[in-house]
């Protein structure tokens, strides 16, 4: 993709309502069959809403939050961000779309994925990292938090759990919203915001 149709195709994005991007969410994930999407019952964000979250560890965040009691929006809002020649990162525009915000505090939380892939490869956690500070320098009017997936890993979902047979150990699938749907998942939101778009929708199709 060139320099001015990804920077274009942010800017569409950033354009969009909420609403309208967590649309393109559930397009994307059932394109790439992303393991652990969907609506969870018992997650309510700060407008009533049950935001559609993509992974387990997210999930796990907002489970966090919500038993502190603070409020927060998963995927809020999309920044277009365009980066120095001489910031040392390749990307020269940035969609930087951060994983919650919590509007008590006006912080946003990015949930940093820990994996396997060595140095600054793309996609590591080094080069996420070294993204990321390259946009707290740009942005530093935005108060920006990381967690680690390694301390969301165990919580309310789990991706797998460990069984011992004899003195053997094997990783089985654990709970989650997409091994238990029943416990987990709801299919359709049902709060204000889904409703007044679900109408406006209705009005232009008339």
């Amino acid at each position: 993709m060139g320099l001015m149709a990804r920077r274009a195709r942010f800017e569409q994005l950033a354009a969009q309502t909420y609403l309208e991007r967590e649309e393109a969410r559930i397009q994307l994930s059932d394109k790439r069959n992303f393991p652990y999407p969907g609506r969870r019952k018992d997650l309510v964000d700060a407008n009533d809403h049950h935001p559609y979250i993509t992974s387990i560890y997210a999930a796990n965040y907002a489970h966090q939050l919500t038993a502190k009691g603070v409020d927060w929006i998963y995927r809020p809002q999309l920044f277009v961000i365009d980066v120095p020649s001489d910031a040392g990162i390749p990307q020269k525009t940035i969609g930087f779309e951060p994983d919650f915000y919590l509007p008590e505090t006006d912080q946003y939380i990015v949930v940093v994925k820990q994996n396997r892939r060595a140095g600054d490869e793309l996609g590591s956690t080094a080069e996420r990292l070294r993204r990321l500070a390259v946009i707290r320098e740009i942005r530093s009017d935005l108060e920006i938090t990381t967690v680690s997936s390694e301390d969301l890993a165990l919580g309310h979902e789990t991706e797998y759990h460990d069984v011992r047979i004899n003195r053997s150990t094997s990783r089985e699938p654990g709970e989650n919203v997409t091994t238990n749907p029943g416990r987990f998942r709801i299919d359709s939101c049902d709060c204000g915001m889904c409703h007044a778009a679900e109408a406006a929708q209705s009005a232009q199709a008339v």
